[in-house]
């Protein structure tokens, strides 16, 4: 090999990369220490040897390609400063004894040059680009002394005339300078480095190594001709040129090579450091336009977007770093070169969407037998029943939910961990806690169970279907939310909720609104207290605010901020990451003019936009529902919940209910003591149960809040401020008086008197199903049995065949699991998970049906 050609392409900027800028800057003071005897023990060097050995500093350096591989006789293991004052003793003697001049590439970044060095006039940067012999002491001048002042002073210089001036020095002098200096003009080379920069910059090359930017928008791009996906880019970036273009600046061979490497560097070890959730967040970023600053040269700088991460790439790449200091390819090396490759189009979202599917992040044999546990506890419940239970079922499920994180499973383990607290309320006798939620949760996890066994068998096939590694994915769950950037929001804190979840969270939740986009957003802050003996409360409301604001957590729900730099995943919920920095802009003013998409005074239109059909999504966030009108609110004394029913101004109902807890008490006074004067207004959340729309209040607003003119509040008071409370049926309809007598009203009454009879079969069966839960498969009582043959012949009746089959099914199974001594759980299991999935579906739809008469009037 040609050690003079090889040494050309090699500037500070490969030298920081291989070591640090620290380093280099002790071996150009070393350099200049030593003077000419350190420059002499370089000279007689065999440019075609395999390797070059240098005196350097009283060690004996052997410097081999790539000089990553170089070694020294010093103790040091790494690249040590006499390494790199070895490669520069090297490249200057190339320059000197080569023939004609040996150009080098500019320097990318500045090393860093200290006040004590401009004082004293030491030079710490060697000419990078030597023209004949005998032109590099001409870094003493007294010229050279004063532009090096000037390279320490700043980085990048912005011309009114849209011209990049780099006014770094490559070593002592610029080009212009040592080309003017060896004709006797030293005194002009400031002059004369004003027009080789001028000249650089017409032709838009830029010495200096970050983008520069010329006020009157010439030379903006920087990087070669720029693509269509240029446009997207962050202020201040500069795109990747095709490989083997100029890219905007004197890229050698060192340069050219670690592009070429970038772009033929193998991906399926890349997306495997990546991984499945650093894929779809590559993958997001693309889709968004959320492109990365780029700069190329001997070394490529990549700043990864919406992360605090920098990365260095240069050949060989295995010299590559980071600044997360792993010596081994890291994701964010993957993530740096994956966007180089996309810029050059060789990369596209589409392929990183084929990868998730072919790039599983978990074991599937380790998901294959973790869900084969949950089936076999699962089974082994309802065979026991709940009225058998005890502490050691709660044991096993908290077992199992270990199991299922270690396996990466959370999904899982928070769904096991609430059906585990379930199982220990109902021992407590707890009164929310009912067994129709207990077999909801038993049925949901079973089903999940039998999904992911079913995928991971065809995961594992040689050719397994198509979204298959996507959809074992989806069911498992993620530990962590992904958050993406969302820009500057500017949001309004409406109110803060406290929370405690049967899966082992407590917490409070801050909601705000985004009223441009017509979004909720969520900050919550929570901890584990699964493995706490105590819940402490009460101590997250005195939480300082996150994004920098000088308030608690619970201030941020009356205030107006501006978020910048928001980070959010697609729920809504907010990152408090450290990039996001908020600003308050004043006080939350809530009006019925600015709430016009939230606020809801008819209840029909309540239940047409935020009731969902079978089948159909919920709609995220909360509601404000104003009453025309309430009854006192009464504890249930039964279910433990305060019930108050509210009405509008046609006579709709909708009960608002809060559950009773230690926290809730005081919550639950107040709202029994409301007066019909203050017409509150509610914000909750809404749901469907039993054909009435009922509300969770999570706060309770003043009528004056809201209502700018007291117009719309004398209209809907009447005379006297009547209180309405119509006449309702057994759904808490209303109906005009003589409406059944009309043909319509014949019809309508029809089709309440059909959904209701259905509706009250299935529940007969609903209990039969918990009836089993609770005294277990394998005892199920001859009762039982008789009256699931009474409703299968009446199933038949209604033509439910489905229905009915199934019940004589599981009827068949229980009568024979009495008289057998080795049980066959999965049969019975399966048959009663279909069933109850099967009657929870039609209640939903009779109950939606119900709700449609008397919300609609159809």
């Amino acid at each position: 090999m040609d050690w003079r050609q090889s040494l050309a392409g090699v500037d500070e900027d490969y030298l920081v990369g291989i070591s640090n800028k620290g380093i280099v800057k002790r071996a150009y003071k070393d350099m200049e220490a030593e003077g000419d005897g350190v420059r002499a023990a370089a000279a007689g060097l065999d440019w075609n040897a395999p390797e070059l050995t240098v005196q350097a500093a009283g060690e004996t350096v052997t410097i081999r390609f790539p000089l990553g591989e170089s070694r020294c006789s010093c103790p040091s293991r790494s690249i040590c400063r006499h390494v790199v004052m070895a490669i520069l003793l090297a490249r200057q003697a190339a320059g000197d004894g080569g023939s004609g001049e040996a150009e080098t590439e500019g320097s990318g970044r500045e090393i860093g040059i200290s006040e004590e060095d401009v004082a004293t006039g030491r030079v710490p940067g060697a000419p990078e680009n030597q023209g004949p012999a005998g032109e590099a002491d001409q870094g003493k001048t007294d010229c050279g002394k004063a532009d090096q002042g000037k390279a320490s002073q700043g980085k990048a210089v912005h011309s009114e005339a849209g011209q990049r001036k780099a006014s770094q020095g490559k070593g002592a002098d610029s080009e212009a300078d040592q080309g003017k200096a060896s004709q006797g003009k030293g005194a002009d080379s400031k002059a004369d480095q004003g027009k080789g920069a001028h000249s650089e910059a017409g032709q838009g090359k830029a010495s200096q190594g970050k983008a520069v930017h010329s006020e009157a928008g010439q030379g903006e791009k920087a990087h070669g001709k720029a693509d269509h996906r240029e446009g997207d880019r962050e202020p201040g970036s500069t795109g990747a040129a095709p490989a083997g273009e100029d890219s905007g600046r004197s890229v050698g061979s060192l340069g050219q090579q670690v592009w070429q490497e970038i772009l033929a560097r193998p991906r399926k070890p890349l997306f495997r450091a990546l991984g499945n959730k650093g894929l779809r967040r590559l993958a997001a970023a693309m889709e968004a336009g959320n492109l990365p600053r780029v700069e190329r040269g001997t070394v490529v700088h990549v700043g990864l977007p919406g992360q605090d991460m920098a990365v260095k790439l240069l050949s060989p790449l295995e010299y590559s770093t980071c600044t997360c200091h792993r010596k081994e390819l890291c994701s964010h090396k993957a993530e740096a070169i994956l966007w180089c490759q996309y810029l050059e189009h060789q990369l596209t979202a589409e392929e990183l969407a084929g990868e998730l599917e072919q790039e599983p992040s978990f074991d599937l044999q380790e998901l294959g037998n973790t869900a084969a546990q949950v089936k076999d506890c699962l089974e082994h419940l309802l065979e026991t029943g709940l009225a058998r239970s005890g502490t050691e079922q709660a044991q096993e499920l908290e077992r199992l939910a270990i199991l299922c994180h270690n396996a990466g499973l959370p999904g899982w383990e928070g769904d096991i961990r609430a059906l585990a607290e379930g199982y220990e309320k109902y021992l407590r006798r707890a009164a929310g806690q009912t067994m129709e939620k207990l077999a909801g949760q038993l049925q949901r996890l079973y089903g999940k169970t039998l999904q992911l066994r079913e995928l991971a068998k065809q995961a594992s096939l040689p050719n397994p279907k198509g979204g298959t590694i996507s959809r074992i994915q989806e069911l498992a769950g993620a530990f962590r939310s992904e958050y993406l950037p969302a820009g500057d929001l500017e949001l309004t804190g409406i109110t803060m909720e406290h929370f405690v979840t049967d899966s082992g969270y407590e917490g409070d939740t801050v909601y705000f609104l985004d009223r441009s986009a017509g979004t909720w957003y969520t900050y919550t802050n929570a901890r584990p207290t699964f493995y706490e003996g105590k819940r402490r409360n009460g101590y997250q409301e005195k939480a300082p605010a996150p994004w920098g604001l000088s308030l608690s957590l619970e201030g941020l729900a009356g205030v107006r901020l501006l978020l910048r730099g928001a980070r959010s995943d697609a729920g809504g919920r907010l990152s408090s990451s450290q990039e996001s920095r908020g600003e308050i802009l004043g006080k939350s003013e809530l009006t019925v003019e600015k709430l016009a998409g939230w606020y809801y005074r008819d209840y029909d239109r309540l239940f047409e936009e935020r009731i969902p059909g079978p089948g159909e999504k919920a709609v995220p966030g909360l509601v404000f529902v104003q009453t025309a009108g309430f009854e006192k609110g009464v504890f249930n004394e039964i279910t433990q919940k305060l019930e108050l029913p509210i009405w509008d101004r046609g006579g709709r109902r909708v009960m608002v209910e809060l559950p009773y807890t230690k926290r809730e008490e005081a919550s639950i006074r107040y709202l029994e003591r409301l007066k019909r004067k203050q017409q509150p207004c509610f914000l909750g959340r809404v749901y469907l149960e039993g054909s009435q729309i009922r509300l969770y209040p999570v706060d309770v607003l003043e009528r004056r809040e809201l209502e700018e003119t007291e117009d719309e509040v004398l209209a809907e008071k009447g005379s006297g401020g009547k209180t309405y409370s119509p006449k309702s049926g057994p759904g808490g309809e209303s109906r005009a008086e003589g409406a059944e007598e009309t043909p319509e009203g014949d019809a309508q009454y029809r089709r309440r008197e059909a959904c209701q009879a259905l509706q009250n079969y299935l529940e007969e069966v609903s209990w039969l199903l918990q009836e089993i839960y609770q005294v277990g498969g394998s005892t199920v009582q001859e009762s039982t049995l008789e009256a699931m043959g009474r409703a299968e012949k009446q199933g038949a009746g209604y033509g439910m065949t489905v229905l009915s089959d199934w019940l004589r099914l599981l009827g068949e199974h229980l009568s024979r699991s009495r008289h057998r001594l080795r049980q066959q759980p999965a049969e019975i299991m399966d048959l009663f998970c279909r069933l109850w999935q099967y009657v929870q579906l039609c209640r939903q739809r009779t109950a939606y049906d119900m709700a449609s008469l008397t919300y609609r009037g159809i």
